[in-house]
């Protein structure tokens, strides 16, 4: 990191030295001009400062402009009044700006500068988006793309297809952000301009974030790193791992966001960027917030607040004002939270960020709620999910329906209440599909195994290390050739002495074969025998944990076979109304068929599950689905007795070679242990008591590891040595026979595996299992 400020300070000085040396040889020859000659060095000048000293270019510019007036240099007089207008709007005076702009504009079109025009459009439309009139930053982009289009300036027009799609991506119009980003991207990589073509990859991954589609947005992401890498533009690959970090913390791996946000955050801090700096902030303030870190959420957010005020960035002050208020709902004071949430409310409303709208009258519906104020939640939620819908932000509009649901729940409305909860239900399904889950393990692991193969083709291209390992390799060869000979010289020198002694150890080695023969034979009657029994054991072991399971598998049939007698009954009220049209009813019976589904996948699933499984029936197991399926059984009965789940399963989709089947009852038989400890703590608790189960995932390039945890009353550390014993249980002998522990102890260690449990008496049990992970 210090390498590379270092280099930037030595660009940027060297950059200064030339730019200088140039303005300083311009100033010299100011004093033998004539006028008409100053007014073109003045321009010259003017243009040198405009980035770095926008005052001074002010002062050369106008001085110019005068004159160009005088010696009616008209071209040259145009060029002046851009510049004025441009160091106007770098100054963030847009008013002026737009004046001075409009005037240029109008001459320069009278005059028929035709390659002047596009320019003056192009300033005016960046003054009006600043100043958040997107309508006319909109009309003079639009102008300018169809001037340089005419003109075949490919370059200008993929800069201004990416400024048209910033515009729609402000208003909401993404399906006409994602067009215009894409026709600069195909410019862009046509014209070989590797630095736009980041640029506009890094917006279409927010954009594709923005829209809920990740596995796009994650893909965008990446590609627009791996090209500032190759260009080495340390900003720009700061600010894509910026966005990385965004993405992990929407998919809650915090761990790995924050990796990403410090890394961009120690470059900001160094190079003193503070419009990223501020962004950043609020990004690891998430990531704080997230993880119960109060005091350092507080203080990144803060920052952020600190430097939206100073640089007077009103969508960003929105943002922060939002978080900071989230954070004083989490820790009760709501009155403060409703007073940051309306500060918010009117940033967000000034600077037509409708994302944001919606965002923070959702949190305010949010608050009401907790308030038990639900008629206003019910309000708020309302007019949140009208600018959700026209903005298509499905992850909002999750959210809504959460709140509208618990908010008519409240008014005693259960009609409405269960509405909303489907409409949750089935969104929630939308976003978080198995399929975008694998896709984005799968494009990580893309982009950092491409990375490894360019770091390995970097060093094998080196010719002398090259030469150098070819003949350490020739030298080694000599080595073995040597020792191979000495070996067999010896080998036969001994064969002669040994000839005697085989031929006796033959006749000895003839009769301990045949005793060999018959132990194995009796040997493997044995093995058989006692893998009948165990299979049989693992078999009763499964058919109990169904036996327990039986409540939660009829609460899940229950459930569609509600939808069927619904349906049925609207089908026959709308046939004895007379209502009963093809259509209705194609409808109906579709929705019917879609819950008889269901109930055949849970009764294959029991069905399948129950079966026998023999032991040498090995196969690629995904664990996180297996951990899926087992909750899908026990999710009912958690939820029935009160039983707080927590579920953190790694994004990498592990997989591990076993029966999937008997996988699946050891989870089960955790998660049934799990609970009875949980139960029998609450039947023990003298004060309230929230009973939590949490299950974690995570793997490693060569181990998966499955964690079961509980807060129940734990297990003695004189038991804890004895739990995986046969028939070893401190139950009552009506609720267990101590052998459930026992065969899942075996079909781990079946499976080449390991489990060890970790508990403290009154607070936890931990069970861990540990499994060989196939491929990385």
């Amino acid at each position: 990191m210090k390498k590379i400020i270092i280099i930037l300070f030595i660009v940027y000085a060297v950059t200064s030295v030339f730019a200088t040396a140039e303005a300083d040889s311009l100033l010299s020859k100011l004093k033998s001009e004539s006028e008409s000659e100053k007014a073109l060095t003045l321009l010259d000048l003017a243009e040198i400062y405009l980035y770095n000293d926008s005052d001074l270019s002010l002062k050369y510019s106008e001085q110019s402009l005068e004159l160009c007036r005088k010696h009616r240099l008209d071209r040259s007089e145009c060029k002046a009044l851009k510049i004025i207008g441009s160091a106007y709007y770098i100054k963030q005076e847009f008013q002026k700006a737009e004046e001075i702009l409009l005037k240029g504009l109008q001459q320069a079109t009278e005059k028929k500068f035709a390659d002047i025009i596009p320019e003056f459009q192009f300033r005016l439309g960046n003054s009006h988006e600043y100043s958040f009139n997107y309508e006319k930053a909109l009309y003079y982009y639009k102008l300018a793309e169809q001037a340089w289009a005419e003109s075949d300036q490919l370059v200008d027009v993929a800069g201004i297809c990416n400024s048209i799609g910033t515009i729609y991506w402000q208003t909401s119009e993404y399906d006409k952000a994602k067009e215009y980003y894409e026709k600069s991207l195909i410019i862009s990589t046509e014209l070989d301009d590797l630095q736009s073509s980041a640029s506009v990859l890094n917006n279409l991954g927010n954009l594709y974030f923005k829209t809920s589609e990740y596995e796009i947005a994650l893909e965008k992401y990446v590609q627009a790193l791996r090209v500032r890498e190759v260009l080495g533009d340390s900003n720009m690959v700061a600010r894509s791992k910026l966005n990385i970090g965004n993405f992990y913390v929407r998919i809650q791996d915090y761990d790995l966001a924050l990796d990403y946000l410090l890394e961009a955050s120690e470059f900001f801090e160094s190079t003193k960027d503070e419009k990223m700096l501020m962004q950043n902030y609020n990004s690891i303030g998430i990531v704080y917030k997230r993880t119960q870190k109060h005091e350092e959420a507080i203080e990144f957010y803060s920052k952020a607040l600190e430097i939206a005020t100073d640089l007077n960035q009103k969508s960003v002050r929105g943002k922060s004002l939002n978080n900071i208020a989230v954070l004083y709902q989490e820790t009760g004071e709501t009155d403060k939270s409703l007073s940051f949430y309306k500060q918010a409310l009117s940033f967000n409303q000034e600077t037509k960020d409708k994302s944001g709208e919606a965002t923070n009258l959702n949190n305010i519906g949010s608050l009401y709620i907790v308030r038990n104020e639900p008629a206003k939640a019910v309000e708020a939620l309302k007019q949140s999910q009208k600018i959700a819908e026209e903005i298509n932000d499905r992850s909002i509009l999750l959210k809504i329906n959460t709140g509208l649901s618990d908010a008519y729940f409240q008014m005693g409305n259960y009609k409405k209440t269960l509405e909303h909860f489907k409409a949750f239900t089935t969104l929630n399904d939308s976003l978080n599909s198995v399929h975008t889950e694998q896709a984005i393990a799968e494009i990580q692991t893309k982009y950092e195994t491409e990375k490894k193969e360019k770091e390995i083709e970097i060093l094998t291209q080196n010719s002398e290390i090259q030469d150098l390992r070819i003949a350490k390799q020739k030298n080694r060869l000599n080595i073995i050739i040597i020792i191979a000979i000495l070996v067999i010289i010896f080998a036969v020198i001994i064969y002669q002495t040994k000839q005697k002694q085989i031929q006796t150890q033959k006749k000895v080695q003839a009769e301990i074969e045949k005793l060999n023969t018959e132990l194995e034979k009796r040997v493997t009657e044995e093995l058989d025998k006692r893998e009948n029994q165990q299979q049989q054991l693992v078999q009763k072991s499964k058919l109990e944990s169904i036996g327990k399971l039986a409540a939660g598998i009829a609460h899940e049939i229950n459930q569609p076979l509600g939808g069927i007698s619904m349906g049925l009954e609207n089908i026959y009220f709308a046939h004895t109304e007379g209502r009963l049209t093809e259509k209705y009813l194609d409808e109906k019976l579709k929705h019917i068929d879609g819950y008889f589904e269901r109930i055949k996948q849970i009764i294959e699933h029991i069905r399948i599950f129950s079966r026998d499984q023999k032991s040498v029936l090995f196969e690629d197991v995904d664990l996180n689905k297996t951990i899926n399926d087992a909750l899908s059984l026990l999710q009912t009965q958690f939820a029935n007795h009160n039983v707080e789940l927590s579920i953190d399963l790694s994004g990498e989709n592990p997989k591990v070679s076993g029966n999937k089947f008997k996988l699946e009852q050891v989870i089960l038989n955790l998660f049934t242990n799990a609970k009875d400890a949980v139960d029998e703590k609450e039947n023990l608790a003298e004060d309230t008591y929230q009973k939590c189960i949490s299950v974690r995932s995570y793997a490693n390039e060569q181990e998966i590891c499955l964690e079961i945890k509980d807060n129940g009353n734990g297990i003695p550390p004189e038991n804890l040595k004895k739990i995986f014993d046969p028939f070893f249980t401190t139950k009552d002998p009506a609720k267990g026979t101590g052998l459930g522990l026992s065969i899942i102890y075996g079909i781990v260690k079946e499976m080449n595996g390991e489990i060890e449990a970790e508990s403290r008496v009154g607070e936890f049990t931990k069970m861990r299992v540990v499994l060989q992970r196939i491929g990385t």
